[in-house]
């Protein structure tokens, strides 16, 4: 055991498992967004046309 050095290390006979395993440990990132095309304008709003336009919000997760 190195000075310092306390940190589990659990070998892997795969290179790939080791990288596996490290990126189900990082946190996970998201994005949203709204698809502007299908938002009502404000007179479309006001008049009560186009009633089918309804926002949709888009959501992307990635690590």
């Amino acid at each position: 055991c190195e000075f310092g050095n306390h940190l589990v290390k659990i070998p892997f006979a795969n290179p790939e498992d080791a990288v596996f395993v490290r990126a189900m440990k990082r946190g996970m990132m998201e994005f949203s967004t709204v698809d502007w095309g299908k938002m009502p304008t404000c007179e479309e709003k006001r008049l009560g046309s186009n009633p089918e336009k309804r926002p949709e919000k888009l959501t992307i997760r990635f690590r």
